[in-house]
């Protein structure tokens, strides 16, 4: 179904019995590298998720795919029934978008032929589990290096000022932010948007 550079192996959660091709789920060193790579997503600890039945029959049908070169992951039944997650060191949004319309199109086209479908709305955009998430879907997140507006009082100003959200921090400036629009927006536009919006925050830093 995945093909080129997106062909991977899919991983059941740890103690997962509901994958006969891997009946205890990932091994230990899979999970120790996934982890280190950002790929792997944990098990619901808010009360609202709990509530909303997110973290149910815990850890059983949930997993990672994870392409070969590990650009690319799709995670299983996490907070939705399938997140699809492209990461890059580069920085270049455009390859790292271009690979989650890849992966849309193929798991779309396998969708129909079993009669289903992405759950859509003309007006609303993609219907999603987490209310925040609704529209497009998409979310889009890059480290940048701000030593001295993250030394500043002003820095998640500026951040909202460039439609953008603070996310996390890390040491020697380092600063990761998020696009917020989520509806009224094309995720092609959003793409745009965030990367021309990172570019400013970086030409502000000097």
């Amino acid at each position: 179904m995945l093909t080129g550079s997106l062909e991977g192996d899919y991983n059941p959660l740890s103690e997962s019995q509901s994958y006969p091709a891997k009946p205890k789920g990932m091994s230990g060193e899979e999970r120790k590298r996934l982890k280190a790579e950002g790929l792997l997503f944990q098990e619901p600890k808010s009360l609202v998720a709990l509530a909303a039945g997110v973290g149910r029959d815990w850890p059983d049908a949930r997993g990672v795919f994870a392409s070969e070169d590990r650009h690319f992951a799709a995670w299983v039944n996490d907070e939705e029934h399938v997140t699809l997650v492209s990461s890059r060191k580069d920085g270049d949004l455009k390859a790292a978008f271009a690979s989650i319309c890849a992966a849309e199109k193929s798991l779309g086209l396998a969708l129909q032929q079993d009669g289903y479908s992405f759950a859509r709305c003309d007006r609303l955009g993609y219907i999603t589990g987490m209310p925040e998430r609704l529209g497009t879907g998409l979310s889009i997140s890059v480290t940048l290096r701000l030593p001295l507006m993250a030394a500043g009082a002003s820095l998640l100003q500026l951040v909202a000022e460039h439609g953008l959200k603070v996310v996390g921090f890390g040491r020697g400036g380092i600063v990761e932010v998020a696009s917020k629009a989520t509806l009224g927006v094309s995720e092609a536009d959003l793409v745009s948007q965030t990367a021309a919006a990172c570019t400013r925050l970086l030409e502000a830093e000097g």
